[in-house]
């Protein structure tokens, strides 16, 4: 009468032989390495690290090209006048000029005219005048302003003259002035009224 073995044991006895085959199999030398996989995703960041020390400074840089010339600042306020400096040393005297021509003495020849009227006649007289010198009677500022001739002499041999010629000047009162052409001068006043 033939055996029967349970069905559980025999798949526990194959299991065990297929188990104990690969284990049979698995222990043989070691194959070559397969290659590399793919890189996997990058991590998240690490937290900040310490703050670390200061570096040593660096070396200076090269000196910069020059800038162009910036525009003229407005003229500053005027300083306070500096303190007056000492005077200088006298110059040296200047030679001596020409000698002029010799005249009259000062204050020597005189002048008188009489007072006349707008349509009268201007009389004059002089002395002290030199021999025979030509003299001219002006009116300062007579014309409008300008000096103007009344009237024209020549001293006798005493240096008098006495001369009178009709009267062209406004009312007013005038600076007479006597010019000899030896040089000789003198002054008098000239009065003209409205009428005699």
């Amino acid at each position: 009468m033939r055996k029967r073995f349970p069905v559980k044991g025999v798949a526990i006895a194959l299991l065990s032989s297929v188990l104990f085959m690969g284990l049979v199999a698995c222990s043989g030398d070691t194959g070559s390495a397969g290659p590399a996989g793919k890189a996997g995703s990058d991590g998240n960041p690490g937290a900040m690290g310490p703050k670390g020390d200061p570096g040593a400074p660096g070396e200076a840089g090269s000196t910069g090209s020059t800038g162009k010339t910036g525009a003229q600042g407005i003229s500053g306020n005027q300083g306070v006048a500096g303190v007056a400096g000492s005077a200088g040393s006298p110059g040296v005297p200047g030679a001596p000029g020409p000698e002029g021509p010799s005249g009259a003495a000062a204050g020597f020849a005189s002048l008188v005219a009489s007072a006349t009227a707008v349509d009268g006649t201007i009389m004059v007289w002089g002395a002290g005048f030199q021999s025979g010198e030509t003299v001219l009677v002006i009116a300062v500022g007579g014309s409008a302003g300008d000096d103007m001739i009344v009237v024209g002499a020549e001293a006798n041999d005493s240096g008098a003259f006495a001369a009178e010629t009709a009267n062209r000047l406004s009312v007013g009162i005038y600076t007479l002035h006597a010019e000899g052409q030896d040089g000789s001068e003198a002054t008098a006043p000239l009065v003209i009224v409205t009428e005699k």
